[in-house]
């Protein structure tokens, strides 16, 4: 039996083998209703896939992880910004997509119809983002109407075009997240730019050579690229923090604080913890 079909017949409630003892019944309905911890993982897995290598139990240790996360996720009502990967899809209960990702097709393709896309794009973008600053339900469906103006694929004569206008339209909900969360981000270079730090630091030095350095890593890199986005100097919080001068507030303060700062009272920022 492979892992897929073991997921597989979990996830439906079949019997994961014939004739099952009763402990990998048992083992099988908890996995299945409330998930198990490693020593439990590991007994339910020794007694349904017996034959499995290690690689192919680690796979299926890690696919479980994920899918009770998704499901435990996908209940908060909070927002995910991401780019088009439908990887991100289903994990929080809502999605709002990356705008500049959206048009991006189009300004690889040169002819009138892709330009009047992006020219009208562009211009839907910036009264996107103005509408947090006077949020007005006349212009959120203004917008939404707009939406569908600018992205009808009728409009367009290029197969091409037009297959990137009906994606693009399909995905509208996720695009005009933004009008019922209106302290999400349109567009998400800010993920993406913090991100681009690790990637150079990892081709740079060829990667971290133990578990305790991969931490030490992303711990340090999150820190750094936090506090240059709160305009604070890494090196005078972390030389605040050896030497317990106390000058800044803790990280986790000073992120909440700049949130109320921006958005205002977390009573008002639906989606977020």
């Amino acid at each position: 039996m492979t892992a897929r079909e073991m997921l597989r017949r979990v996830s439906n409630g079949e019997p994961v083998r014939e004739g099952a003892d009763g402990e990998l019944v048992e083992l099988s309905h908890e996995l299945r209703i409330q998930g198990l911890d490693a020593v439990k993982m590991d007994r339910f897995l020794a007694q349904a896939m017996p034959a499995a290598g290690a690689e192919t139990l680690r796979q299926i240790r890690e696919a479980t992880a994920g899918q009770w996360l998704r499901s435990i996720l996908a209940f908060l009502p909070l927002v995910m910004l991401a780019d088009g990967g439908t990887n991100y899809h289903g994990i929080l209960a809502f999605l709002q997509l990356c705008w500049i990702h959206r048009l991006r097709p189009f300004s690889l393709t040169e002819s009138a119809d892709s330009e009047r896309v992006l020219n009208e794009g562009w211009v839907l973008y910036r009264r996107l983002c103005a509408w947090r600053d006077a949020p007005d339900p006349l212009e959120a469906a203004a917008i939404g109407a707009e939406f569908d103006r600018v992205f009808d694929p009728q409009r367009c004569t290029d197969e091409t075009l037009r297959h990137h206008v009906r994606l693009t339209w399909t995905h509208k909900d996720e695009l005009l997240t933004r009008l019922r969360h209106p302290y999400t981000p349109a567009e998400n270079n800010g993920q993406e730019r913090a991100a681009k730090a690790r990637v150079r630091k990892r081709d740079i030095s060829f990667g971290p050579r133990s578990a305790r350095g991969l931490r030490a890593w992303d711990t340090m890199q999150s820190v750094v690229s936090t506090l240059r986005k709160l305009h604070i100097s890494p090196a005078a919080f972390i030389a605040d923090r050896v030497t317990h001068g106390r000058r800044f507030d803790r990280l986790d303060v000073l992120v909440s604080n700049e949130c109320i700062r921006r958005y205002g009272p977390r009573s008002e920022m639906t989606g977020t913890f």
